[in-house]
C-alpha cells in the first residue's frame, strides 16, 4: 500500500510538473488584436502561472502591436517607391495608430523585458525573448521623437511630451543597454 501511495503521488508531481500553458495564457496567445490580448493580460495577469507565462503574455502583445507598425512600414516604403518611380498610386496610412502602435510595442517590452529576466524555477535566468525584442524595436527608437513631434504639430503637448519621455526613458531600458553601448545615441542629449 505504502508504494502505491508513493507511485501515485510521483505520478501526481510528474504530471504538474510538466504541465503545459496555463488555460489564461492560452487564451492570450489565442487573442487577435491588440486591445483583446491587452484586457486579457490586465484580467488574468494574476492567474498565470509564472514569471515565464508573463512574460509570454507580454510578448504577445509585442507581436501584436509590431505588426501594425510593420503594416505601416511596408505602406510606406511602397509610397516611397511609388513616388520615386513616378508610378503606382500613395496609399494613405495611418500615421497616429503606427505611433500608438509603437509606443504600445515599447511599453509592452520592458514589461515582458522584466518577466523574462526573472529567475526560473530552478534559480537561472533564462530570457526567452530579449534579443528578439531588442533587435526589433531598437532601431525604431527614433520613430518615438517623430510620434512626439507629429503630437506638437498637433497642439497635443500632454502627448507629444509622452513620446519624448518614452524615447529618453528607453534610452537606460535593460532591453537596449547592449545596443545602446554600442552606437552613442546623438539625439539623446537635444530630446532630455
Amino acid at each position: 500500500m505504502k508504494k502505491m501511495m508513493i507511485v501515485a503521488l510521483m505520478a501526481a508531481a510528474a504530471s504538474t510538473a510538466f504541465a503545459g500553458d496555463s488555460e489564461t495564457l492560452k487564451s492570450i496567445l489565442k487573442a487577435k488584436t491588440y486591445a483583446e490580448a491587452e484586457s486579457l493580460v490586465k484580467s488574468g495577469l494574476g492567474q498565470l502561472a509564472n514569471a515565464s507565462e508573463k512574460a509570454s503574455a507580454y510578448n504577445k502583445l509585442v507581436d501584436l502591436a509590431m505588426a501594425k507598425v510593420t503594416e505601416v512600414q511596408a505602406v510606406t516604403n511602397a509610397n516611397q517607391v511609388a513616388e520615386q518611380m513616378k508610378q503606382g498610386k500613395v496609399v494613405p496610412y495611418d500615421t497616429l495608430g503606427f505611433y500608438t502602435a509603437l509606443a504600445q510595442a515599447f511599453n509592452a517590452a520592458s514589461e515582458c523585458e522584466k518577466y523574462d529576466l526573472m529567475p526560473n524555477e530552478k534559480g537561472k535566468v533564462k530570457a526567452k525573448f530579449h534579443d528578439a525584442n531588442r533587435d526589433r524595436l531598437y532601431s525604431l527608437r527614433g520613430n518615438l521623437i517623430n510620434g512626439g513631434i507629429t503630437y506638437q504639430d498637433k497642439g497635443d503637448m500632454k502627448t507629444a511630451y509622452q513620446y519624448l519621455a518614452q524615447y529618453v526613458d528607453t534610452h537606460d531600458d535593460p532591453l537596449f543597454a547592449e545596443a545602446a553601448a554600442k552606437t552613442p545615441d546623438e539625439n539623446l542629449s537635444q530630446i532630455a
